[in-house]
């Protein structure tokens, strides 16, 4: 995204009490009222998932300024919740729309055509110019094709029971369950504004140091992030382990880690 420069000179424009309907057909593209300005009919292409790219078919302009037009992307493309929106810029880049229902396509008179966004709150009747509607710094420059596929599936959640494998000095010392949790958890750290019971890494297990761990399948950095930092194990509420730095008054100290699945330790 390129940050814009306001534009100024711009005519006062309404926003029309309804919009156009989208269309993909592959007829030639409809140019704006000669009323508005002369210029170029837009040039763009919309694929829909498992289909060829067709011409977009331009209704009038919803927003129509001294040097550029605009339209709201949810009248060129047909989209929902469960649909990414991609621009497709000419120096080959894909990218996915973020918030579309508040995304503009503009075009302006030399013929480029951008993504755009609207400043916050925003009404259908808002008599301010399109310079003011538009947000500057917020931009896809040189976009030719737009392109809608359904989102990527959440990646599901373990399901099978949480354990961490503590190690001392390099040898297997226990597996730590949510069974296990509790005889262990001798401190409370604050979690989401609230006192959960922790373990303390460097005392639990005997009097040692913090060497490696693993979280999310992949190991993470073991270095404090602070001096006098404590690293403490907890659970969420759906009992799977967590990992933290807190600081003397049980306080997170740096970034929290999820799905726990080693801990590794060096006596002192």
């Amino acid at each position: 995204m390129i940050g814009g420069v306001a534009v100024a000179g711009l005519v006062m424009l309404v926003w029309p009490s309804h919009h156009p309907k989208s269309q993909t057909t592959s007829s030639a593209p409809i140019t704006a009222p000669a009323s508005t300005h002369a210029r170029r009919a837009p040039v763009l292409a919309v694929v829909k998932q498992n289909a060829a790219a067709t011409p977009l078919v331009f209704s009038a302009p919803t927003l129509v300024a001294k040097d550029r037009t605009a339209w709201r992307l949810h009248e060129l493309v047909e989209f929902d919740g469960h649909t990414d929106v991609h621009a497709k810029t000419a120096d080959g880049r894909d990218l996915i729309v973020a918030d579309p229902e508040h995304a503009l396509v503009v075009q302006r008179a030399a013929g480029d055509l951008y993504i755009a966004w609207l400043v916050p709150n925003v009404s259908s009747n808002d008599p301010r110019p399109l310079a003011d509607l538009e947000a500057p710094a917020a931009r896809i420059e040189d976009v030719r094709e737009l392109a809608t596929r359904a989102q990527a599936a959440a990646v599901a959640e373990p399901t099978g029971p949480a354990a961490i494998a503590i190690t001392v000095d390099g040898h297997a010392k226990t597996l730590l369950t949510a069974a296990t949790f509790a005889s262990l958890a001798t401190t409370q750290i604050e979690h989401k504004r609230a006192s959960v019971p922790a373990i303390e890494l460097d005392h639990a297990f005997g009097r040692a140091a913090l060497v490696a761990i693993e979280a999310d399948g992949a190991a993470v950095d073991a270095r404090a992030p602070a001096p006098n930092a404590r690293p403490v194990v907890f659970m969420n509420r759906r009992e799977r382990f967590n990992f933290a730095w807190v600081d003397a008054a049980g306080k997170p100290v740096g970034d929290k880690h999820r799905e726990v699945t080693l801990v590794a330790l060096r006596t002192r």
